[in-house]
């Protein structure tokens, strides 16, 4: 007996309900389905269908051996596919979508220098803004996309790029004029620069260790892109949270100044986001895995 080509037919049959259609998708007569599936059932010691003049149904055991086989499958096929990638130079067009903020910043020399290591591949990059990054990947014909929020979504599925953090900063210029910060408390005196689609409900959530506390705001400026924000508050307009991703070089040379460091505002990640694909094409998985080892850690 050919054990593998017998589990094929198995799956087949199983899939269709009925031993000549299995047949006719494999181009095999409906007694040698039959027959391989009977030699499999001997071999396993465990009727695989119940049999009628008409139709099968599958057993219990029948059930239970379809889903191992047809994982099995799965995973050969995916393990084939990418042994199959390591010889083989990625061709095509790569298109993503990508929140704003991060492509802008980080993604432009990401995919210069993926595309050095693949030069047959065209690279088609959409910014858009943080909260439009997870969407119907499949209608809007992106391979994935790069987002900074976990979607909801159970027809993708989400791989972790990098963390980040959310933190409160002012400029020095700000601090200078006003009373120092050294409390929560003193963060609803003051001018709040707000993303609207972040803050819903016009407070800021902090971490003291011990419990979460709400704060408050005053707020002055609402925008829904932080890199516009940024630009805000480093010319001294007020406070705002920030992501991490966006101002790590402010902060290291003094544009800006993280306020209040000893109550954590929250964590978040990037991801890179794709259909649900049965086997998720070459391109997707080296490029995800490229961003992974490209953006490890935290930023």
């Amino acid at each position: 007996m050919d054990r593998f080509k017998a589990i094929e037919t198995f799956i087949a049959a199983a899939r269709a309900e009925n031993f000549a259609a299995a047949g006719r998708r494999l181009r095999l007569s409906r007694a040698m389905v039959s027959r391989q599936i009977s030699e499999l059932e001997s071999h396993l010691g465990a009727r695989l269908f119940n049999r009628t003049t008409r139709d099968v149904s599958l057993t219990f055991a029948g059930r239970r051996y379809l889903a191992v086989c047809s994982q099995f499958l799965s995973d050969l096929a995916s393990e084939e596919a990418q042994i199959a990638d390591l010889k083989t130079n990625l061709h095509g067009v790569l298109r993503f979508v990508s929140a704003r903020s991060f492509g802008e910043i980080h993604m432009a020399r990401a995919i210069a220098e993926f595309r050095e290591h693949n030069p047959e591949l065209v690279i088609e990059m959409e910014l858009a803004a943080g909260t439009k990054t997870p969407i119907q990947l499949h209608q809007n014909g992106f391979d994935l996309g790069i987002c900074i929020s976990h979607p909801a979504n159970p027809a993708t599925v989400p791989t972790k790029i990098a963390a980040f953090e959310w933190l409160l900063c002012a400029s020095p210029k700000y601090l200078d004029k006003h009373a120092p910060i050294t409390t929560l408390n003193h963060i609803a005196s003051h001018d709040a620069l707000i993303n609207p689609i972040q803050t819903t409900h016009g407070a800021w959530l902090f971490n003291d260790g011990v419990d979460a506390v709400s704060v408050k705001l005053k707020v002055a400026i609402a925008i829904t892109n932080y890199l516009a924000l940024r630009k805000i508050v480093i010319g001294g307009a007020g406070l705002c949270i920030l992501p991490s991703f966006c101002i790590r070089e402010d902060l290291k040379n003094g544009r800006l100044v993280h306020v209040l460091p000893q109550y954590a505002s929250s964590h978040g990640e990037v991801t890179a986001v794709y259909p649900h694909y049965e086997h998720v094409p070459a391109k997707v998985r080296k490029f995800t895995k490229f961003l992974r080892s490209r953006f490890h850690g935290t930023f």
